[in-house]
């Protein structure tokens, strides 16, 4: 006899998860008197425990593969026609009915509205056109697709907007229930009773999304910010109905960022605000949980793929971490979340495309707006030498931010100890200003194993370098917190050197560094016909058949010409096309740019490529510019050179008027790769 499942011993307390900022009030009232509102706060209703049980319950014993639909699709009713549905009372934790009016209908959506609740003609036409044309649209070439045809054998999505029951619908404090998915409506209430005969659950055998009318004013930003979260959830659930929340909420604020309408403001600030917390755990502040979700939705976005990545995200059926990973492995992206992690943490603070940053927002000093304008996170500053031992406590992937400042002539010499048990990757940037503005950081990534200590030191503190961040993330699961040490002292110097942070002593690996360019100060001097750089990307000192010297791979330092971030890889397979097997067999991927400082003049620029990881085409895709000019755009080194191992290089002339040549990589799919680049001066 099959199991049936008794839940009316089900805890319905309201574990309220906020996902939106404070939004003006709704314009649309009742016609009845309702109850005055407080401040509104808007939720999410989909993962309030209650509901999220019920479901992921229901998943497990009735999955997908054997989910029962109707026989038949429910007719659909005439415009203007009323049409019952059951909505959730989330103050008393029960089911009532609320009668609506079909408002609107197109080949994708249905358009209810609850009786009593005005909307004008315009407003409604103007919901209609955004939700198909705008937010349907976009989220499935982002995400994926809700189930078409469903449960109800209609290729259509209900949006029901109503006034729903929360504690403010009664009068009493707390935040409004701004909408919500609930994945109970994909499941036929014959199965529901079957299973839960005693819980009175109900189920409108639709695929549906429900929007508060009370949250956000219909039409507004807001509004729709609300619509796109909600119906990421449908499509997500599609995919992968048991997904960790971390992840499916973040996809849903992404989602609003993507159809237009931005990222919940007030989920970012109050992240920012409080950075130190796990990225994949809610807290007792769910309002920065949702900001965290958000954001490194939006990093994963723009730095590993786009739509590609969303995509592979929400159609992965593995969750949380592992399945981020299996995304990840599946597009050829070799990144580890804990790298993944670091890389975020350091956007947070710096916003420097030329190291880690975003595109769609920027986050400031100064100016915030809220809306794509974020404040920085606060730090905590040092400014007397030497200092320490000091410490501070971090989240599992979490980060804090520590800077020095006040920094006298000489070497910063930063040591590190990790306490037992615990692991980090710590961020270490100099900076040749005092506010880190783009373009004048270089960044360098230090590992620290279990009870390991590591010294760091930047030379040409207080001149060259004028302010040091310290942003160590903790990177183990073993304890939920971890503990650093770190301790500052500035050793004088008899001559100044350049800012790059170099380890004096060091117990444990590090990996690859990641700086990013400093400004020159002075303006170079005519090319001399010699000058010639040519570097072996990924690799060390190289002779070519033609006694050419390459030197080793290197990063960037002012005055001089390398890598900034990315990591390497080498294959020993022959390539074709060339006598010069080893000058194609090591790489850089994943790296922002290489910069040459150069006297001003003009260049010859070739770039050595060979596709040596992917085996097939469209896999690996990127975009080349040479001083901010497009040189090679939607570039398949597959596709170029006709194969995997096969030698492809592309010269290009380019001319330098401030003396900095800048060659930057966009990643469209996976991540860019080089093999070696050459550069030589060949006229004024």
């Amino acid at each position: 006899m099959r199991r049936r499942y008794d839940v009316l011993g089900l805890a319905f307390a309201i574990a309220a998860l906020v996902i939106a900022t404070i939004y003006p009030a709704a314009a649309a009232q009742p016609a009845q008197t309702q109850p005055e509102r407080g401040s509104p706060v808007i939720i999410d209703g989909t993962h309030i425990a209650a509901l999220s049980k019920v479901t992921r319950q229901l998943e497990k014993v009735v999955p997908a593969s054997s989910r029962p639909r109707l026989q038949s699709p429910k007719p659909i009713p005439p415009l203007g026609s009323t049409v019952d549905f059951w909505a959730w009372d989330f103050a008393t934790g029960s089911f009532y009915p609320v009668a609506t009016t079909l408002q609107r209908l197109s080949e994708q959506t249905e358009l209810y509205v609850q009786a009593g609740y005005p909307i004008s003609a315009e407003t409604l036409d103007g919901i209609m056109h955004t939700v198909d044309s705008v937010i349907v649209n976009r989220e499935h070439k982002a995400f994926g697709h809700e189930p078409d045809p469903g449960i109800d054998e209609i290729a259509r999505t209900v949006i029901v907007l109503l006034d729903i029951r929360d504690a403010q619908y009664y009068g009493r404090g707390g935040p409004l229930v701004g909408g919500y998915f609930w994945a109970i409506n994909e499941y036929l209430q014959s199965t529901i009773d079957e299973w839960y005969p005693n819980a009175n659950l109900k189920s409108n055998e639709r695929e549906m999304i429900l929007v508060d009318l009370s949250a956000t004013t219909p039409g507004s930003r807001e509004f729709y910010q609300v619509v796109s979260h909600e119906f990421q959830h449908l499509i997500h659930w599609n995919y992968d109905p048991d997904e960790d929340d971390w992840i499916n909420e973040g996809m849903s604020d992404l989602a609003a960022q993507l159809s237009g309408f931005g990222l919940p403001g007030g989920h970012v600030q109050a992240f920012l605000d409080s950075p130190n917390r796990n990225v994949t755990r809610a807290t007792d502040s769910p309002l920065a949980d949702y900001g965290a979700y958000g954001l490194f939705g939006l990093f994963l976005w723009e730095r590993y793929g786009a739509d590609a990545i969303s995509n592979a995200i929400v159609q992965t059926p593995v969750n949380g971490i592992d399945g981020l990973d299996a995304a990840f492995a599946g597009r050829n992206i070799p990144d580890q979340f804990a790298q993944i992690v670091s890389h975020w943490a350091v956007a947070n603070f710096l916003d420097d495309l030329d190291v880690y940053g975003y595109r769609a927002i920027d986050i400031v000093t100064q100016g915030a707006d809220g809306i794509t304008r974020y404040r920085r996170p606060a730090v905590t500053r040092q400014t007397i030498y030497p200092t320490g031992p000091l410490s501070t406590t971090v989240a599992t992937w979490g980060a804090d931010y520590i800077t020095f400042d006040n920094l006298q002539p000489g070497d910063l010499v930063i040591t590190l100890t990790s306490s037992i048990s615990t692991e980090f990757i710590v961020n270490v940037v100099s900076s040749s200003t005092d506010d880190f503005a783009n373009g004048t950081n270089v960044l360098r990534e230090v590992s620290l194993r279990s009870g390991a200590t590591t010294a760091v030191t930047i030379r040409g503190a207080g001149s060259t370098v004028r302010r040091v961040a310290l942003i160590p993330v903790h990177i183990s699961q073993s304890a939920e917190y971890g503990t650093l040490l770190y301790r500052a002292a500035i050793v004088a110097r008899t001559t100044p050197t350049s800012p790059t942070a170099t380890p004096t002593r060091t117990m444990t690996p590090a990996p690859t560094a990641t700086p990013s360019p400093t400004p020159t100060e002075t303006l170079p001097q005519p090319p001399s016909p010699s000058y010639v750089v040519r570097l072996n990307c990924g690799g060390s000192r190289y002779t070519d058949g033609e006694r050419n010297i390459w030197t080793a791979d290197a990063p960037y330092t002012p005055g001089g010409a390398g890598y900034i971030g990315g990591q390497t890889y080498r294959v020993g397979s022959a390539i074709e096309g060339t006598t010069d097997d080893a000058l194609y067999q090591s790489e850089r991927w994943g790296m922002s740019a290489y910069r040459f400082d150069v006297p001003n003049g003009t260049y010859s620029v070739t770039l050595r490529f060979s596709e040596n990881y992917v085996s097939q085409r469209g896999l690996r895709v990127f975009d080349v510019l040479i001083g901010g000019q497009p040189v090679l755009t939607n570039f398949d080194v597959f596709a170029a050179a006709g194969g995997k191992y096969r030698a492809y290089d592309r010269s290009f002339t380019v001319t330098v008027r401030d003396g900095r040549l800048l060659i930057s990589f966009v990643a469209r799919k996976s991540e860019p790769s080089i093999k070696a680049i050459a550069v030589q001066a060949i006229g004024p």
